[in-house]
């Protein structure tokens, strides 16, 4: 988990070794998420990026398979969203707590976020 606040001065990450491991399982539980808010099986994602069979994606959305950035630019095409999507815990949380729900509260919580991250940058670039 990545902590910045005004008051921490260090980010929490996992530890190094486990640093790889641990993106790759954001990757791929991302992608299942995005894949099950389409309604999408895993059998259609394989066709659409291009793997072999859903055995694949199963591996990447367990973590357990790395892909490359040729990869993850057609999973990302696929599924509708933009790479660093991929890699966004918060976003992905808010699908997930949305899912079943209002699409217009999914908007809102990703807009929310976004206006967040705009609000970080500026405080951040004009050193307050």
């Amino acid at each position: 988990m990545l902590l910045l606040s005004k008051h921490w001065t260090r980010i929490m990450l996992p530890p190094e070794d486990g640093l790889e491991s641990h993106m790759d399982s954001i990757v791929g539980r991302r992608i299942r998420q995005e894949r099950e808010r389409l309604g999408v099986s895993q059998d259609q994602l394989a066709s659409m990026v291009g793997l072999g069979n859903r055995s694949q994606v199963h591996k990447v959305e367990a973590g357990d398979r790395r892909v490359d950035s040729m990869e993850l630019r057609r999973f990302a095409d696929a599924l509708g969203v933009s790479m660093d999507a991929l890699f966004d815990q918060a976003r992905g949380e808010i699908i997930v707590h949305s899912r079943g729900g209002d699409d217009r509260m999914t908007q809102w919580g990703l807009d929310l976020l976004a206006d967040m991250q705009y609000a970080a940058d500026q405080v951040e670039s004009r050193g307050w």
